[in-house]
């Protein structure tokens, strides 16, 4: 291969698998076993990748007054690192699952959210976000003001459905803080009773805030998609996507997002009798 050529190659595959910060990937510092021991003092690597604690430890939940308590013995596993932005400053959230020592059911236990000032070991802040089966931390985070914004999203399947929780958080005063959760659902393979349910997340500006405002809107779409329409009776009248959505501005008295308009009510309302 002529030199030019192969250098023409090797700086394409560089720029393709070069990591963006802004999109929330890895960057330079501790990485994420080391990060993992400083919040679990103590705790020991049990095996490749995987610590067992030493100690009870017991964890806030952002947003409720209730706590988690891992118990000693509990395996850490799943350590994933990210680079997050808030208020032009640059900090690492570091996502870890713990396993429920007590149980085999698979996702039983804990889904955990540490951070950390970009470069240092020490915690800041450490939550615990699990409320159903599955617990992810979604990428990419969304531009948010002078920083970021980002969702930790709980979900589960059975036959048929779909149930998703996702919380929508922010950094303030080098703390976790939630914002808002949007509950949505979606139903398959039953013909014209299926239906589908999308969230989008946008930021409008509010000027003299420090924040913008939150708009979280679903899209409900009735019917079946074009793989579950196969054998459908045709619909004597397609029925048009409907919108909800709930609208949080900042309130400085109270330190936190609070809700000015709501619609996914109406929403919840839908889904009621659809379980």
């Amino acid at each position: 291969m002529p030199r030019l050529l192969l250098a023409i190659v090797l700086l394409v595959a560089f720029a393709l698998t070069a990591p963006c910060a802004s999109s929330g990937t890895e960057a330079s510092g501790p990485d994420a076993l080391t990060l993992a021991l400083e919040v679990f003092k103590g705790a020991r690597e049990d095996a490749p990748g995987v610590l067992r604690l030493a100690e009870e430890k017991v964890l806030r939940r952002p947003g409720v007054k209730g706590r988690t308590v891992l118990r000693a013995g509990t395996r850490l596993t799943a350590f994933n690192r990210a680079d997050v932005l808030s208020d032009g400053r640059a900090y690492v959230l570091l996502f870890m699952e713990a396993e429920d020592a007590g149980t085999d059911v698979p996702g039983e236990g804990a889904s955990m959210l540490a951070l950390f000032r970009a470069g240092e070991s020490e915690p800041l802040d450490v939550v615990e976000l699990k409320t159903d089966q599955f617990t992810s931390l979604s990428r990419p985070f969304m531009t948010f003001g002078g920083g970021q914004a980002f969702v930790v999203a709980n979900s589960h399947f059975n036959s048929n459905q779909g149930y998703q929780d996702a919380a929508l958080f922010h950094i303030h005063k080098e703390r976790i803080r939630r914002i808002a959760t949007v509950f949505t659902l979606s139903v398959r393979g039953m013909c014209q009773r299926s239906f589908a349910e999308s969230l989008k997340w946008s930021f409008p500006p509010d000027p003299g805030s420090p924040y913008p405002r939150v708009l979280a809107e679903v899209t409900l779409t009735k019917g079946p998609d074009t793989d579950d329409a196969v054998g459908c009776p045709k619909p004597k009248r397609a029925a048009p996507p409907a919108t909800y959505s709930d609208e949080y501005r900042w309130d400085r008295a109270r330190d936190r997002f609070v809700l000015v308009r709501g619609g996914l009510s109406a929403l919840d309302a839908f889904n009621r009798d659809k379980f």
